[in-house]
């Protein structure tokens, strides 16, 4: 196994549902947080925590002096939150990396409410989890101000017109690649090689989920080569986010293939 460079493999930690949690992935070099506000959904948490959560970590002075040597720093395509709420003008994202972007995961919500979690809780990005058209997509990002990320489930390794669709959204981030399922992700292993093909595009980014664990991560960048890997049930203990599995995760990514795309990029 050859190790990662200075460009990796992006980790998205879902499912923070304290500060607590929060605070340790992000000192354990998440790239990306989740945060679900969908009302279906068992890791749902409330826009207090999540408002909380997110000051902590932009507030943390000890994520901001070890910013040299974290391992996140400068490594994920020169990305970093700008907040709307705390004078970051219209949202998005600015070139320097010390702490990880917040996401907003939604799924069949309405413009308005999205908007008001985001601007509440001063979110970097939404994500949409459900199926949401290119339109509503589209819609969401103008008026949130937020890049979006847009959750797809492919059933074969030609099955790309639910990508295609989206590709011309305006505010589109990345895609989220995960099997059919329920929604918020299924949970379990699945051919990653299906989605190799929309790794190797310089844009949008490509997220992979799905089954993910620490002991099986490698083998989905090896086999997908993804932008960035995204796990919530494999680094729970109990339906818990647990500190140290989260840990291993990233540990494993971080020693893994980096991906061909963020290599380009870097």
């Amino acid at each position: 196994m050859i190790a990662a460079t200075a460009v990796h493999v992006r980790v998205k930690i879902c499912g923070i549902r304290s500060v607590d949690v929060a605070l340790s992935c992000a000192c354990a070099g998440a790239d990306f947080l989740g945060y679900n506000f969908a009302p279906i959904s068992r890791r749902r948490t409330d826009t207090d925590t999540a408002s909380r959560a997110i000051d902590a970590i932009k507030a943390d002075t000890a994520l901001g002096s070890a910013s040299e040597s974290s391992p996140n720093q400068g490594q994920w395509g020169g990305l970093t939150p700008l907040s709307r709420r705390n004078g970051g003008g219209g949202g998005g994202l600015i070139a320097h990396a010390s702490t990880p972007c917040a996401v907003g995961i939604f799924v069949n919500q309405s413009v308005r409410e999205i908007d008001d979690i985001s601007r509440e809780c001063g979110l970097d990005i939404v994500q949409l989890s459900g199926n949401e058209t290119p339109d509503e997509c589209a819609a969401i990002g103008e008026t949130t101000g937020l890049p979006v990320i847009k959750a797809v489930r492919l059933t074969s390794a030609s099955d790309h017109t639910p990508v295609n669709s989206y590709l011309s959204v305006p505010n589109l981030f990345a895609f989220l690649a995960d099997t059919p399922g329920t929604w918020g992700g299924t949970g379990e292993p699945w051919d990653y090689a299906t989605v190799r093909t929309l790794a190797s595009r310089s844009r949008p980014h490509l997220f992979v989920a799905g089954g993910l664990t620490p002991e099986t991560v490698a083998l989905a960048i090896h086999h997908a080569r993804p932008w960035g890997v995204d796990v919530a049930s494999g680094v729970e203990t109990n339906g818990m986010t647990d500190p140290a599995r989260v840990l291993s995760f990233i540990t494993s990514v971080r020693n893994s293939l980096p991906s061909p795309v963020a290599m380009g990029e870097g």
